[in-house]
């Protein structure tokens, strides 16, 4: 117990090389690392962009005597996506629905977020079809980052489309979300949505479409003055 608190206090203070050195210590005290032990160390070493340590770590939990759960997968695939390594991350997935480990929003997120960053379009919006044809309901992180795909795939359709479903749906969509985990999982707060849109139209030397966008803010009620204008 005493090493997962310190592990716990070394993931929240991003001291991912004391985390490392408290884990590399269990064999020698003899002691067996924990799931909390693992998720701890697996997302210090998120936050210290270091995707390979946590694929080391996620070896280690195959080589140990429970396979790896729901909340490893998700910790690897998450760190791997933010490593630009989306193609490993596209593997964890298939290896996780091989070991008939049931994917969750977050999953679900961090794909599409591989897929954006792999340019794959269509295939974050297969996810949101699949993750919706799974009963699980997408979240405004999910639907921020299939709309970023689209845009950056030059999809507008697409994502005009999800930008109009997410206003009409605001009920059936998770709005709130602790801004602990909003900041973790790196969004914005406030017109998120719109604010990766705009971002995507304008990479995309789109500005007409940019500017359509910023005035849709403003009729809703948003403030368009965010940090994809000043861009």
């Amino acid at each position: 117990i005493t090493h997962n608190a310190l592990m716990g206090a070394c993931e929240k203070a991003t001291q991912w090389s004391r985390a490392l050195c408290i884990y590399d210590e269990l064999p020698m005290r003899r002691l067996q690392p924990s799931v909390r032990t693992y998720a701890a160390l697996m997302s210090a070493l998120t936050k210290g962009q270091l995707w390979m340590r946590v694929v080391a770590v996620l070896d280690d939990i195959r080589a140990g005597s429970s396979p790896p759960d729901l909340i490893a997968y998700n910790a690897a695939i998450t760190a791997t996506e933010k490593g630009s390594a989306w193609g490993l991350a596209l593997h964890l997935h298939t290896e996780m629905l091989g070991s008939s480990v049931v994917p969750d929003v977050v999953t679900y997120s961090g794909l599409m977020r591989a897929h954006d960053k792999g340019h794959r379009w269509d295939q974050a919006l297969a996810l949101l079809d699949r993750m919706r044809g799974s009963k699980i309901s997408a979240d405004t992180i999910a639907m921020n980052t299939c709309i970023s795909a689209c845009a950056s795939g030059s999809q507008w359709w697409h994502a005009q489309r999800l930008l109009d479903e997410m206003e009409r749906g605001l009920p059936r969509l998770k709005m709130w979300i602790p801004m602990e985990d909003m900041q973790r999982r790196g969004i914005a707060h406030d017109g998120m949505a719109y604010y990766t849109a705009i971002t995507a139209f304008l990479a995309a030397s789109q500005r007409p479409r940019a500017l359509e966008l910023m005035r849709q803010m403003q009729h809703r009620g948003l403030d368009p003055d965010g940090p994809a204008v000043a861009k």
